[in-house]
């Protein structure tokens, strides 16, 4: 009778414990469906977007794009532009759009043998076409993974997809000049640089003077357009006033789209800061930044904005901590951009609804994000309005 009797209690007691299992999983499933991102449709993204009065013209911008490694079997399964079906009503509606390319288009020149280096096959480059991207930024501490054979195809691989190309080069000229393309009657000038910031990990190590030319120096030496050497367009001080007077001669309009920052670090960096403004003060008219896998704030400068950082966009990779990002969408009138519309992006490739297609946040949690953006940018001169889905910054159309 008493191995009866704990029978029964060892039978209550295992069903008292998986009942208790059970609530606590049904509790944890239930936290995680409050808590993960509501996502914009397509359908639902294109209703958020304002429709251009006229006389306006747009230009959208998006950050890091690597449309392969992990993300690889997706394009295998769906085809080329799977990666940027979810952001079409922003992309196919733009006069221009931009993106920063973080890798060789390459079939012919062999990857590099490290690690987080990268090679995109050139038929991907159909779904950003097809997905209405009109300029490619090559500037970026990726576009040496296949050596400078690699960067000389790719360079070829994108004139042969129609696509312009800026801040690399097969020459200094060439990786140093603006590309200058055209948006309804006006010039713009797209200016690329990667920054020497970016050869560091952290804030502390970017921090000194002397760091910055070790810095210097070495991206020179790894990535660096150099007379009968394929590279990059290396920011420095110099090199960018001498650019931005180039582009003002020949354009209505100048985009600075930059490779800067510190990875996964949300404020800008003194350096960022004091480029940027020299930027505007020499003629820039907007300020466009990426690299550090997280968005970052954005400033006011004499009625001009600086976008700090984009974050990722459509990146092959499964890092937990590229979470979240923004397209960036500017409304040109006459030779101004008189304002941003900055849409929230979920970037977290883990999540199965994303899986290597970045999705606009939708709801509580775009306006948790533009709220945050807004309280960043504050103490920079940015105001940022919340309006429907995204966010938004006015901008005069002349000079303060």
């Amino acid at each position: 009778m008493a191995d009866r009797l704990a029978g029964i209690r060892g039978n209550s007691t295992a069903k008292l414990v998986a009942a208790a299992v059970t609530a606590v999983a049904c509790v944890a499933f239930g936290a995680y469906l409050l808590t993960r991102p509501r996502l914009a449709t397509p359908e639902a993204l294109a209703r958020d977007v304002p429709s251009l009065r006229p006389g306006q013209q747009s230009i959208v911008l998006v950050g890091d794009v690597m449309p392969w490694d992990r993300a690889a079997p997706y394009l295998e399964q769906h085809g080329a532009g799977y990666p940027y079906r979810s952001t079409l009503p922003l992309l196919r509606g733009a006069g221009l759009a931009v993106l920063n390319l973080e890798g060789p288009v390459a079939k012919e020149a062999p990857k590099a043998e490290r690690a987080f280096s990268y090679r995109i096959p050139p038929w991907t480059l159909a779904g950003m076409v097809e997905a209405g991207f009109d300029a490619v930024s090559l500037a970026n501490n990726h576009a040496l993974d296949c050596g400078p054979a690699g960067l000389a195809e790719t360079l070829a691989r994108l004139a042969a997809a129609k696509l312009g190309v800026f801040g690399a080069g097969l020459d200094p000229a060439e990786a140093y000049s603006p590309r200058v393309l055209a948006l309804g009657q006006l010039r713009i000038a797209l200016i690329g640089f990667v920054a020497p910031e970016t050869m560091h990990f952290d804030s502390k190590a970017a921090k000194t003077d002397q760091g910055d030319v070790a810095a210097t120096k070495a991206l020179e030496r790894s990535l660096g357009c150099k007379p009968g050497r394929p590279g990059v367009a290396v920011l420095t001080r110099e090199r960018l006033l001498q650019a931005v007077e180039k582009a003002r001669t020949t354009s209505d309009l100048v985009v600075l789209f930059v490779h800067w920052g510190i990875r996964y670090r949300q404020p800008p960096s003194a350096y960022q800061r004091e480029l940027a403004h020299a930027a505007i003060d020499a003629g820039v008219d907007l300020v466009v930044g990426h690299h550090a896998h997280t968005w970052q704030p954005i400033e006011r400068h004499r009625n001009r904005a600086i976008v700090y950082g984009l974050g990722n966009f459509a990146f092959g990779s499964k890092n937990r901590r590229a979470r979240e990002g923004l397209v960036v969408r500017a409304i040109v009138e006459g030779h101004a951009v008189t304002r941003l519309e900055v849409y929230p992006l979920y970037t977290l490739n883990r999540d199965a609804r994303v899986s290597y297609q970045p999705k606009v946040m939708a709801g509580s949690w775009a306006r948790s994000l533009l709220e945050r953006l807004a309280q960043a940018s504050r103490s920079l001169g940015a105001s940022v309005e919340i309006v429907g889905g995204h966010g938004v910054v006015s901008l005069a159309a002349t000079d303060s």
